[in-house]
């Protein structure tokens, strides 16, 4: 959603919103790095949901990739998490490289700016979210940063 977009979202009138269910849906806790078990966690909480994504063929490390990057979003800021539907758009579009050149590192780094840097618009603690999304191993941490600045008009100079 686009900023307009997010202004007006609740601006619905009690006549309209009471034609729609609005359902609260937690966020699953992600294992830590340091979980001597995170690998194998995170790839058990992926296939649950994967089960349920129709027409996503993703590899281990792919799922594995995505829910670090997943837990990196959301650990930073304990008010501030992106749920399953923005991992699944992550992972619906880096596993549509069939016998593609391109590497996981880079079609994740793209996903990741695709999808959560929308998010994090106007969210004021997006440079701590973001300096914990570029140290996922499988994202190209410069690509991140240069985003961060041109998309999020981050300052990370302090960080240097």
């Amino acid at each position: 959603m686009n900023t307009y977009d997010k202004t007006s979202l609740y601006e619905m009138s009690y006549a309209f919103m009471r034609r729609f269910s609005f359902i609260p849906i937690d966020v699953p806790e992600l294992p830590e790095a340091d979980d001597p078990d995170e690998e194998d966690k995170l790839l058990e909480l992926m296939n649950e949901y994967l089960s349920s994504w129709d027409g996503i063929d993703a590899e281990d490390k792919e799922l594995v990739a995505v829910a670090r990057v997943w837990r990196n979003t959301n650990n930073p800021v304990d008010s501030r998490a992106i749920g399953p539907a923005i991992v699944q758009d992550i992972l619906s579009t880096i596993t549509q490289y069939p016998g593609s050149d391109t590497d996981l590192e880079t079609r994740l780094t793209n996903a990741v700016i695709s999808y959560i840097f929308p998010q994090l618009e106007g969210v004021p603690e997006r440079r701590k979210i973001v300096n914990s999304i570029k140290a996922s191993p499988e994202v190209t941490e410069e690509k991140i940063k240069e985003a961060g600045r041109e998309i999020l008009q981050i300052n990370f100079e302090d960080d240097e």
